[in-house]
């Protein structure tokens, strides 16, 4: 039986390390993505109406192009507003049940006999999934990839056919 599942899907913070799992988000798929408060809207799951009022006056302005730097700022910045860190736990408490729900209807958790399978990655989808889905299953998380990063993965055990670094890889 095969699922199916993203990186936006897969990667939602663990509720207890909620700020160092969210830094650990950005930095490792939306650093250099973000140009605009829309953008960083929809890193943080929220619509920009929710976000705009958390932000300096200076980029709220249509025209702002975000650079790295001031992204990396104001997700610096955001994390550290408690009634903003509050409104996103509600946000990915509920992206987390979702997604608890699925990979219960979808997985027979009940033996070691389910795997997750990837082209090419780090590990750091696979370590996402498997702090969230601690809830239901506590053993480690089987992962099968064709060719995999140098990420050094914690919580999940992975088996790779390719094991080293190639730049052309998304031509397979």
């Amino acid at each position: 039986k095969y699922i199916y599942g993203s990186r936006v899907a897969w990667r939602i913070p663990d509720l207890k390390n909620l700020k160092e799992d969210i830094w650990n988000i950005y930095i490792h798929s939306y650093q250099d993505r973000i140009f605009n408060c829309r953008d960083l809207a929809d890193f943080f799951g929220l619509r920009e109406e929710e976000l705009i009022c958390y932000l300096p006056e200076k980029v709220k302005q249509e025209k702002t192009v975000f650079t790295s730097r001031i992204t990396d700022f104001l997700v610096k910045r955001l994390l550290n507003i408690e009634d903003f860190m509050e409104k996103l736990k509600t946000c990915y408490s509920e992206k987390k049940e979702c997604l608890l729900m699925y990979l219960r209807q979808e997985i027979d958790f009940s033996g070691e006999n389910f795997a997750f399978v990837d082209l090419a990655g780090s590990g750091f989808t696979q370590d996402c999934l498997g702090k969230v889905m601690k809830e239901l299953y506590d053993g480690k998380i089987q992962n099968y990839f064709f060719r995999k990063d140098k990420e050094q993965t914690k919580i999940c055990d992975n088996r790779v056919f390719y094991p080293c670094f190639f730049p052309y890889f998304v031509l397979l």
